[in-house]
């Protein structure tokens, strides 16, 4: 697979430790920074979104005698926030 380059930015202090870390486990820096962004990014995608969460808590579709399209159609938008 092709890579792309990204330039970022690190204060002094994470260069030295990150330094230091590729020294100790024998790998590039490049190499440690990779894995932590695919660490960190494979345990974002794990979470849940709040459409999940609420549907787990069993709060969605609970309004009582609404529309079943309230949610997707904008007419009943149309005197949202507005004074009769």
């Amino acid at each position: 697979m092709p890579s792309e380059r990204l330039s970022v930015r690190i204060d002094a202090a994470i260069r030295r430790n990150l330094s230091k870390e590729a020294s100790r486990v024998s790998k590039s820096e490049s190499d440690l920074v990779r894995e932590a962004l695919e660490a960190f990014l494979s345990k974002q995608a794990s979470k849940p979104s709040c459409y999940d969460l609420a549907k787990e808590l069993g709060i969605i579709g609970t309004v009582q005698r609404a529309p079943a399209d309230l949610s997707a159609n904008k007419k009943h938008f149309r005197r949202l926030g507005k004074r009769k």
